[in-house]
């Protein structure tokens, strides 16, 4: 989506204060898509790479223990605290979640729905934010994993780790010209 310089000046000036705003409401309030207003980010904070490294993303993901999965709508906020469960894609690109006692996340999500994927690194914001947020062809964030948070609500160090590895390992492969 175009975002005309007039507007991304104004979404540009939510983030000067060292604070990040909730993306899906100022969204709303400028009437253009949660991809515009993370896209309007400094550049520093955000990296994004192609859907193509999702089944990568998510394997790597599984083996970091405890993380919240958080799906937010207009009308609805899901979070679920617990380990991501490893899954496979079938024929139909569809990556379908292992079952089990030990995983509060089930289910299957359909990959092809999945238009770019965002490593948000903002730690130089008053109140550091971390997360790996999933697009759609709309611009709709379909879901982000987040690092865990200890009890005084700061980020696990040694998954906000994680997430950097991974996304420098990403964006730096050899060959792969498909991340910006």
């Amino acid at each position: 989506m175009h975002v005309s310089n007039t507007l991304k000046t104004r979404v540009q000036q939510q983030f000067v204060n060292g604070e990040v705003p909730e993306i899906l409401a100022l969204a709303q309030k400028e009437g253009i898509s949660e991809l515009a207003v993370l896209e309007c980010m400094p550049p520093e904070c955000i990296t994004k790479v192609s859907a193509s490294h999702f089944n990568e993303i998510m394997v790597m993901v599984a083996t970091w223990g405890t993380v919240t999965i958080a799906i937010k709508t207009m009308g609805m906020e899901l979070s679920v605290h617990g380990p991501l469960p490893i899954g496979h894609l079938n024929e139909d690109e569809e990556y379908i979640f292992s079952s089990g006692d030990m995983y509060a996340l089930g289910g299957s999500i359909q990959t092809t729905h999945i238009e770019s994927i965002y490593f948000l690194d903002g730690s130089q914001y008053q109140d550091p934010c971390y997360a790996i947020l999933f697009f759609d062809y709309f611009g709709s964030c379909m879901f982000k994993i987040l690092p865990q948070k200890d009890e005084q609500q700061k980020f696990d160090q040694e998954q906000v780790e994680y997430l950097r590895t991974m996304r420098d390992r990403i964006t730096e492969q050899p060959g792969c010209s498909c991340c910006s």
